[in-house]
């Protein structure tokens, strides 16, 4: 991250891999190069205070926790702009009057953790239409105006690919403008996102630094009801994971495969799951039926 001028990256290593330190050790030497001086920082809200203990104990940097209460307390002053470095929960900072706040204090560098909560999805088909979560809004408000940026997760894309083009616009607006519809999105050839697998990590002397994972198949029998309802599921699966790959679909075809997935796990997963997915395609079907009659009348 640091071999480029202007820091503005999507660090998506494997859940326990330490995006946490890597982005104390980040702050560090930013701050040591006279690159940064104001940061702001916003995680879940029930990981707050664990961040300022960890940056406070690892880092010796401590950062201000602001919230409702200190709002109160600075009365009618701007306790962003009043600290240099600011620790809040991603979801109050969603809101219109905090978000104004955020946007006056002008930050070096924002980092945010669970990046993926912020969200925007493309809907229809004939007209396309982007929705965009509170918090996806917020971040297209002051990510792009502040000089270093660092968003953190472990689940980029989770299968879509239009909700991983608009994460990755929070970092870089023209990063697909020059990538066609249906060319999938590599990692590899993302110059913006970093993504280590716990596997792939090692100590200094080569030796692995987390324990090998290993799997194992646990052999079962299933009753009569439960086997006609996963050759039911399977053969679901099959049908439309096939044809989402012959459409180009990829996002429909994880989803697909996720099906069998939660029907491994317990028979409520998988109810829950088709309950779900019906209701969606049920929405879908009014959708273009909807747009497929305006634009016959016009």
């Amino acid at each position: 991250m640091l071999q480029v001028p202007q820091i503005r990256f999507l660090l998506a290593d494997d859940p326990g891999a330490g995006k946490t330190i890597m982005s104390g050790m980040l702050i560090k030497e930013l701050k040591a190069r006279y690159s940064v001086e104001r940061i702001l920082i916003l995680v879940p809200p029930l990981v707050v205070r664990q961040w300022q203990e960890e940056l406070l104990e690892k880092f010796n940097e401590h950062f201000h926790i602001i919230n409702r209460n200190v709002l109160k307390e600075y009365g009618g002053k701007n306790p962003f702009v009043a600290n240099d470095l600011c620790l809040a929960s991603m979801y109050w900072a969603a809101r219109e009057d905090i978000k104004l706040l955020i946007q006056e204090a002008e930050f070096d560098l924002i980092i945010v953790d669970e990046a993926h909560k912020m969200a925007a999805y493309t809907h229809g088909t004939i007209k396309k239409r982007t929705s965009r979560t509170k918090l996806y809004q917020l971040g297209e408000s002051i990510l792009r105006k502040a000089p270093h940026c660092l968003l953190l997760t472990a689940t980029p894309h989770k299968g879509d690919m239009e909700n991983f083009r608009h994460l990755m616009k929070l970092i870089d607006e023209d990063i697909f403008s020059n990538i066609s519809g249906n060319e999938s999105l590599r990692e590899k050839t993302n110059p913006f996102m970093i993504r280590r697998l716990k596997e792939s990590m090692k100590n200094f002397d080569g030796t692995p630094l987390f324990p090998k994972r290993t799997t194992k198949t646990i052999k079962y029998t299933l009753t009569d009801e439960e086997l006609a309802l996963y050759d039911a599921v399977t053969q679901y699966v099959r049908e439309h994971f096939n044809r989402a790959i012959s459409n180009g679909s990829n996002s429909t075809a994880f989803a697909m495969m996720l099906l069998q997935r939660r029907l491994s796990s317990s028979l409520e997963a998988i109810h829950l799951s088709l309950r779900r997915r019906y209701k969606r395609l049920v929405q879908l079907y009014k959708q273009t039926e909807q747009e497929g009659k305006s634009i016959l009348k016009n």
